[in-house]
């Protein structure tokens, strides 16, 4: 499980620049935790996660970085 603001900062690190954030109290709705059940896919998939966030994420943002043309389509095509 990970915080939103760890990820945020994990963003903003690999990024090279702080993120323009907005803070507000918890919203009718917001949940401070949420966990997913994996169950499912790890029986039928034989899925293990084992990427760490601070591995990921870099990888991420590299492809996005890597596939402008790409994400352009996809953002164009809403």
């Amino acid at each position: 499980c990970e915080t939103l603001m760890n990820m945020i900062s994990q963003i903003e690190k690999d990024m090279g620049q702080e993120a323009n954030k907005v803070m507000y109290p918890m919203q009718d709705g917001d949940v401070p935790a949420t966990y997913a059940d994996i169950s499912k896919a790890q029986t039928k998939l034989a899925y293990a996660p084992s990427t760490e966030i601070n591995v990921g994420i870099p990888k991420f943002i590299q492809w996005f970085k890597d596939n402008d043309e790409l994400v352009q389509k996809v953002i164009i095509s809403r």
